[in-house]
């Protein structure tokens, strides 16, 4: 490994974050500058410094790709911690270890008793913040923490959530943590909302920033004297035997000392100081023996240039010779020698995107494990891909040396080959049970449309679980695309599924506050369900309509006018459960929202009506619910925002969908905000849209290959 060089400044303003740390002080740092500068190799030294001072470590990496998933960089070295440790149950309660659940499911592996975690929509995502904050107090209770995370102008807005609130946390305990960033100077510059955040993030905790810049030219000679002294070119345990010098092809210049500095002022003006072009540069005239090791007269190994780099060097007219145009082509040079076999894993990790295992690198490249093996060495010893440390017997895995690599492997690779390892990826990883966004990615790569739009649905369902509403609401515009993009895919898809996203995509958008997007998806909603005469659907979606007309405007005229057209659709279309919700919501709005419970009173008990008739058995048992309902309409506006309409309202809801699991708490949480408006209405929303979705996903064939019932 090239020693550090031209870094001193930073590692020194790193110390200094740390000792801040140490003293009770949470802090946050971005190392910024350019892919290829050196970020990574600075937080590297400087984490292996911080460990010797009895630093905890964590450390997550942020994927570029467009399956990744809410919050993973956070996961990824939650998971990794907690794994290590040899009881969790000792940093937090159990009430918090089933909050962590949703992040971590396999606690649940490891402690089968937890509770189910918090179901109210009004408080679960602070709950689950709140245990991640917990966790990470109780850590830095015990040492220092530093958390790293890698490449974060890839980070998704789930985790900028998640770490505002930390810092708060963080700043407000006096937690000894470090969260330290490495992020590409022009993905701050190019990606605005990015700065912000990161911004807002440095308004709860101390952000500061260690900016990186080329190497100078006494920086560019330092480094290329330390290798040369060291033979730090080598490959790691390479060995070599006195029969593999070549001292016939290198020039045995006056001194060696001269031979570097003409070679260091070749360097930097040609690759401006760049510690990733320098690097890989002096590791492909190493490979091309233009730098050659030879035996020095106090013992020690040196790499010295040859006769024709001496040559070379000295005419101006053939120093195009010794350097590629660019980093890329520097790349494809380095990538040339690898034989076919490790060629093909180096391939395949660049598909997948994300650090893989080496039995899943075989299987997708078709290998045997002996010829897996020995092409897995290749590739490491290259320096084209890195093994990353495992602990506790853990199995390797392995991604690229750096993320410039994989760009250039990735757009090298034809357009056939790519779809190809995209589709052994898809067929693999379902057979595993991965989350649907990493499935989304491969199918949307492998051009299987149908599939990329079910898995593209199910992965914004997914994010949405966690809170990840941004993310969310980025699948599901992705579903939408390939619908509006592709008519054969309209005539494969059920009606349900076609409801199920844009009622996914209203709710996501008006949970943001998107009002007009919200309105705009619901809309789409309504003329599909038109075109295809699906009564009940243009029903549904003309009570959401009417609810999003109350939630901006509170405009009464449309808002009636929506509700009266989907009142006679569903009497036109005798369709039972179109016209309770129908009555139910003209019920609701018209006495909380108009203060006229005189002329909701006849909605209300229509409502309960066909709420029975649709489901008789289940009079008798609620007979004392349908009294205390129909009595609430007679009670001064006060008494009628009170719990007991709210939780009648999900009781017939329920009664009438046929759906298992009313939610009792999240319709008293919704009765509670009912008089604050809009807070009460958006409550309804999503009681509404909750019982909508379990109604969906009831539905038996709404399965995709390999991930069961959705």
């Amino acid at each position: 490994m090239a020693p550090l060089v031209g870094r001193a400044a930073a590692f020194r303003q790193l110390v200094g974050n740390f000792q801040q740390v140490r003293g009770g002080q949470a802090q946050a740092v971005l190392v910024v500058g350019e892919a290829g500068i050196g970020k990574t190799r600075l937080t590297s030294e400087w984490l292996a410094w911080a460990r010797a001072q009895g630093a905890d470590i964590m450390r997550g990496h942020v994927v570029e790709m467009g399956g990744r998933l809410p919050y993973q960089p956070l996961v990824e070295a939650l998971r990794e911690r907690l794994e290590a440790e040899n009881a969790p149950e000792d940093l937090l309660e159990d009430v918090w270890l089933a909050e962590l659940s949703r992040l971590l499911p396999e606690l649940r592996v490891r402690y089968p008793d937890l509770s189910v975690p918090t179901e109210d929509e009004l408080t679960a995502k602070g709950q689950l913040f709140e245990a991640v904050a917990r966790l990470f107090d109780a850590l830095a209770r015990r040492a220092p923490l530093v958390l790293l995370l890698d490449d974060v102008h890839w980070l998704d807005g789930a985790s900028l959530d998640l770490l505002r609130y930390l810092g708060h946390s963080w700043k407000e305990h006096g937690s000894r943590v470090l969260l330290l960033g490495t992020v590409r100077s022009e993905g701050l510059e190019l990606n605005q909302q990015l700065s912000a955040q990161l911004a807002d993030l440095g308004r709860d905790l101390p952000l500061s920033q260690v900016p990186l810049q080329p190497l100078s030219k006494p920086e560019t000679l330092q480094l290329l004297e330390a290798i040369a002294g060291d033979h730090g070119t080598r490959n790691e345990g390479e060995q070599h035997e006195p029969g593999m010098v070549q001292p016939s092809t290198a020039e045995p210049w006056a001194s060696l000392a001269s031979a570097l500095v003409a070679l260091g002022d070749f360097l930097f003006v040609r690759t401006g100081g760049q510690p990733l072009y320098l690097l890989e540069t002096l590791k492909l005239w190493r490979d091309r023996q233009w730098l050659v090791p030879r035996l020095a007269a106090d013992g020690a190994w040196r790499l010295e240039p040859t006769r024709e780099m001496a040559a070379a060097v000295a005419q101006e007219g053939s120093q195009h010779d010794l350097l590629p145009p660019s980093v890329r082509t520097l790349i494809l040079a380095r990538l040339a020698p690898l034989s076919r076999a490790a060629r093909q894993l180096v391939q395949v990790v660049a598909v997948l995107a994300t650090s893989v295992s080496a039995p899943l690198l075989w299987q997708l490249a078709e290998m045997k494990v002996q010829v897996g093996v020995e092409a897995l060495e290749e590739a490491v010893k290259s320096g084209i891909l890195h093994e990353e440390a495992t602990e506790r017997g853990r199995a390797g895995s392995y991604r690229f040396s750096h993320e410039l690599i994989r760009d250039v492997v990735y757009t090298e690779l034809g357009a056939a080959r790519r779809q190809v390892l995209h589709q052994l990826a898809l067929a693999r990883l379902e057979s595993e049970g991965a989350r649907a966004a990493e499935l989304a990615y491969h199918a949307r790569s492998a051009g299987e449309v149908e599939a990329a739009y079910r898995y593209s649905v199910q992965a914004g369902v997914e994010a949405a679980a966690v809170f990840a509403v941004e993310d969310a609401i980025g699948h599901y515009e992705q579903a939408r695309a390939w619908l509006q993009e592709h008519t054969r895919l309209q005539s494969k898809l059920s009606a349900s599924e076609v409801e199920r996203l844009y009622a996914h995509l209203g709710r996501a958008y008006a949970n943001q506050n998107a009002w007009e997007q919200a309105q705009q998806a619901y809309e789409e909603l309504l003329a599909y369900a038109k075109q295809q005469q699906l009564s009940t659907l243009v029903s549904m979606t003309l009570n959401r309509l009417a609810i999003m007309a109350l939630q901006q405007s509170h405009d009464k005229p449309q808002v009636q006018a929506l509700l009266e057209e989907a009142l006679q659709m569903a009497q036109t279309s005798h369709d039972q459960k179109a016209l309770a919700e129908t009555e139910w919501n003209l019920a609701q709005i018209t006495a909380n929202m108009w203060d006229d419970p005189t002329s909701a009173l006849p909605h209300g008990a229509q409502a309960l009506s066909l709420a029975h008739r649709s489901v008789p058995g289940a009079v008798c048992a609620t007979s004392h619910r349908a009294d205390r309902f129909t009595g609430a309409f007679t009670c001064p506006l006060s008494q009628w925002c009170s719990a007991h309409p709210i939780l009648d309202q999900s009781y017939v809801r329920s009664l009438v969908l046929g759906v298992a699991g009313f939610c009792p708490s999240a319709c008293r949480a919704g009765a509670a905000q009912h008089t604050q408006w809009p807070q009460g209405a958006r409550a309804l929303h999503r009681e509404q849209e909750r019982l909508d979705t379990n109604q969906q996903y009831a539905l038996p064939h709404l399965r995709i290959a390999g991930r069961g019932s959705l």
